[in-house]
């Protein structure tokens, strides 16, 4: 199987269902690996997940209603973030406590050294 390539006003074309066509099992899964981790898909991604649809109103294949057992990518992907909310929503929380505690550090040490700044005389 071959590729098309063509110039169109000054820029290359390609068919990407020919290009698609062409490509091992084992290229595009790197393709794949790869689109992944890019921030556009997982937003993309994440749009469908949560609320069922891209911005673009466009989304992958869903149940109708929920099932015990389910099997389409998008209704296994909102299967496991619900049964793992708890522990994601506790992960976050512990990371946001870390953070405000390191930042009222940081503020406390800022209205120190102010202090020491304004008032030289009670940090002889």
């Amino acid at each position: 199987m071959s590729v098309e390539f063509k110039f169109e006003d000054g820029k290359l074309v390609i068919d990407t269902e020919l290009l698609l066509d062409a490509m091992s099992d084992e290229d595009k899964m790197f393709l794949v690996e790869r689109l992944s981790c890019e921030d556009a898909v997982i937003k993309h991604v994440a749009d469908q997940i949560i609320d069922g649809f891209t911005e673009n109103a466009r989304c992958g294949s869903r149940l109708c209603g929920t099932d015990v057992n389910v099997y389409l990518p998008l209704d296994v992907a909102a299967r496991r973030i619900a049964e793992a909310s708890s522990e994601i929503a506790a992960q976050e929380i512990n990371a946001l406590k870390r953070e405000l505690a390191s930042t009222k550090e940081r503020l406390q040490k800022a209205h120190d050294d102010l202090d020491r700044v304004r008032f030289p005389g009670r940090y002889i």
